[in-house]
């Protein structure tokens, strides 16, 4: 019973991380004059491995593998474009 009230107070919130993720990426792709139909497929293979695994296997990327070099890099040219990101991508990859 308690562990499907926690799926219930959690899954009402998943349309709006989902919507707000969006908005980062569009602000990203907008600023470099990309379309956003550039990240259909990955998005929807992304939802895709997350059901086909389950999402702790799906993640992959340097937060995955520990790889500080590069998180370092990525903050460096997310910071230098949307300074406002640092804290929240800091936060993302420690989930």
């Amino acid at each position: 019973m308690i562990k499907c009230g926690l799926i219930c107070i959690w899954h009402p919130y998943l349309p709006i991380i989902l919507q707000t993720t969006i908005y980062w990426q569009l602000k990203i792709l907008d600023k470099a004059q990309i379309p956003f139909e550039v990240l259909h497929s990955l998005m929807l293979e992304t939802v895709d491995k997350a059901f086909r695994l389950d999402p702790i296997n799906a993640q992959t990327g340097p937060a995955k593998r520990g790889d500080v070099n590069t998180i370092e890099k990525h903050i460096r040219l997310l910071v230098s474009e949307f300074p406002e990101y640092r804290s929240l991508y800091k936060n993302i990859r420690k989930l």
